[in-house]
Formats: structure tokens, sequence, C-alpha cells
């Protein structure tokens, strides 16, 4: 093996993203804040018993029709990225 077939001894290029990605746990960091933000930015509406809901956390949340819904599935997956949007603290406490 030659010095300059070895990775640590070539530059870097634009294509070291490929080979080096980001951490899982910054991803997850991040789709976690994004959830978080679209929860109090755009959630909001009245449901038809006329209290304040989130259509995000409706949308996302395990329900109790969940797993016996086929098509609610995969709300068994998303429940994970939502979080109090009343406070910043639950978000953070749990990244932590």
């Amino acid at each position: 093996m030659g010095l300059y077939n070895r990775d640590y001894g070539r530059e870097r290029t634009p294509y070291d993203a490929i080979e080096n990605p980001r951490s899982m746990v910054l991803i997850l960091i991040i789709v976690n804040v994004v959830c978080w933000i679209a929860s109090i930015v755009i959630g909001d509406y009245e449901n038809e018993k006329g209290k304040a809901s989130n259509w995000v956390i409706d949308w996302l949340a395990v329900q109790g029709t969940s797993l016996t819904q086929p098509w609610m599935i995969w709300q068994s997956l998303t429940y994970g990225f939502l979080h109090n949007i009343a406070s910043p603290w639950h978000l953070g406490f749990n990244m932590l």
C-alpha cells in the first residue's frame, strides 16, 4: 500500500460526504425539532367537539385504534417524534 492510497493521506473532496455521512443521532435530533416546531406553527385547529386540537399530533400520535386499523400502523413508529408543545424542556430532556 502506497502513501497516497491511504484515506487519511489524501485531500478532502466534495464526495467525502458520501463516505462520511452525518451522525444518526444528529439526524434524529433534527427530525424531532422539526416535528416540534411544526406542531407549534401549523398544527392548531378546533375539532368537532369544540376543543382546541393539534392536527400534527392527531396525525402522528398513537391512538387507541392505531394497531387495529392497518392503514394507521405507521403511527406506532411516528409517535416517538412528538413532544409537549407547551414546553421546550420536554424536547430538550428527551434529546439529552
